[in-house]
């Protein structure tokens, strides 16, 4: 071969790595105490200038199953990230809350970062996303009884 030729069949090698590493990987989340199956679980997947908007970069949802639901995303590049998850019982896309404010819906953020009157800040949130695939749990937590048309 052409030392031009090896020259190009690096460079070839060397752009198509780089573009699989760009595309990142599967990121999962495993969303503990589900009260109850019905509804959806929504996760939004955020960065720093989204985190706690209505619009984050990546958002996927799963129908709520009791106990734990899982919500995957496919192709999240590597960065940091914070998640906030929630469970949409009547699948409005939104978090319903009462007169006080208080969500009616269970709520929970990556690293179990606390709540606080205003949600947390990105940094208590934030996780790093590598180029490989990644699992995190992220736990609900209520504020309200559940509603009387979910109850068995």
């Amino acid at each position: 071969m052409k030392p031009l030729g090896v020259v190009f069949a690096l460079l070839t090698l060397a752009a198509c790595t780089t573009a699989a590493h760009a595309q990142g990987a599967s990121l999962t989340f495993d969303v503990t105490s589900v009260r109850f199956s019905g509804g959806s679980i929504r996760v939004d997947v955020c960065t720093p200038e989204t985190f706690l908007k209505a619009v984050c970069e990546y958002s996927s949802s799963a129908p709520a199953v009791a106990g734990v639901t899982r919500v995957e995303f496919e192709n999240v590049p590597p960065g940091v990230y914070a998640a906030q998850v929630y469970h949409d019982w009547n699948d409005n896309h939104r978090v319903d809350r009462n007169a006080l404010g208080i969500p009616k819906e269970g709520l929970g953020f990556s690293n179990d970062a606390p709540l606080g009157l205003h949600g947390p800040s990105f940094a208590r949130a934030a996780f790093t996303h590598e180029a490989a695939p990644q699992t995190l749990t992220v736990k609900l937590h209520h504020f309200a009884a559940v509603p009387k048309t979910t109850e068995k």
